[in-house]
């Protein structure tokens, strides 16, 4: 009896072509963002509060959109895991408010339902989302289309789709800063990949990994441990560094343990320095990722997002040739 083929969820050899492509796609979605909103009215003066919802790499993209917009603009901005927003009482949210759902993919799940949720409010309503012809796009015409792909772990649309976000914050604070994408980003992608092929990768799979973030980084840090799981199988944690740091006067790091320290900021280095120093000092081992000052805030979220991706797919490769079996369905 012939029995049907098992295809791995998240394919590798998919997850790499959209990792190579992760820029151009970028700088696709900059050349045409002047058409994004032609299907629908934003009435943007009205808006004093911004509520994104998002469910897995969604809802870390959120975190990393809403810190943002907390950080540079004086709008009110909260991220809302896909569950909890489907908890809350729509009479609290009127024009002021815009409520954005993020579905990259669009297949039905909890993410149609709260859309589904947010459009019977008097809230203005937007989903992001990659492509248009899914259950998602069917519940409102006030869609932003990022175009990015995700046939393979979520790395790619992660990115677009906090590009997104983040020009949409300018569409509604037009005093921002103009958001530039680096002019030689594909050659930094091209050395964070030459990194990851060069680096020392055995002890991640041997050692218990904790991610460390705080405000912009704080989606990244949470992103990264599930992107361990997704593909090397790897159990990971995330944690805020300063209630970490609080920790460590209880020795809570020791032997066996990795720290990934993920400052978003210059002003923060020297506390995720100070940081690192005790980790080390009590027997861990850390490494603090930050392509600071080098590059500038909004650039460097990307490039860390990129070392995330490539960690993720170098340590997921490592993890199949040596035997391991990643989850997969069968097909029909």
């Amino acid at each position: 009896m012939n029995m049907p083929a098992r295809t791995p969820v998240m394919p590798l050899a998919q997850t790499r072509e959209e990792i190579n492509a992760t820029a151009a796609s970028l700088r696709h979605l900059a050349a045409i963002w002047g058409e994004c909103f032609s299907t629908f009215q934003l009435d943007k003066r009205a808006v004093e509060r911004v509520c994104i919802v998002g469910s897995g790499d969604s809802w870390t993209v959120a975190l990393c959109a809403a810190a943002w917009l907390g950080k540079y603009t004086h709008l009110f901005c909260y991220a809302l895991q896909t569950w909890d927003f489907l908890q809350t009482d729509l009479t609290r949210y009127q024009k002021e408010t815009l409520i954005i759902i993020l579905s990259a993919s669009g297949r039905p799940s909890m993410t149609v339902d709260a859309l589904c949720h947010a459009v019977c409010s008097n809230a203005q309503v937007l989903g992001v989302t990659n492509f248009p012809g899914t259950p998602f796009c069917a519940i409102t015409e006030n869609m932003l289309y990022t175009w990015a792909n995700k046939q393979g772990i979520p790395t790619q649309s992660s990115s677009v789709t906090l590009y997104a976000l983040l020009r949409l914050a300018q569409k509604l604070c037009p005093g921002l800063t103009p958001l530039q994408i680096e002019e030689d980003l594909e050659g930094k992608f091209s050395q964070i990949n030459q990194h990851w092929q060069q680096k020392k990768r055995h002890f991640y799979q041997q050692k218990e990994i904790t991610f460390l973030g705080s405000g912009l980084s704080w989606g990244l840090a949470i992103s990264g441990s599930n992107l361990l799981s997704c593909g090397p199988q790897i159990r990971a944690t995330a944690l805020p560094l300063e209630e970490f740091y609080h920790s460590l006067r209880l020795h809570q790091a020791g032997v066996g343990q990795h720290y990934i320290l993920l400052p978003a900021t210059s002003c923060e280095s020297p506390f995720y320095l100070a940081t690192q120093k005790a980790i080390v000092e009590q027997g861990a081992t850390a490494e603090l990722i930050s392509f600071i000052p080098d590059a500038s805030e909004s650039n460097n979220l990307f490039l860390v997002m990129q070392w995330l991706y490539e960690m993720c797919w170098h340590l997921s490769c490592d993890y199949v040739d040596a035997g391991g079996q990643r989850v997969s369905h069968r097909e029909k």
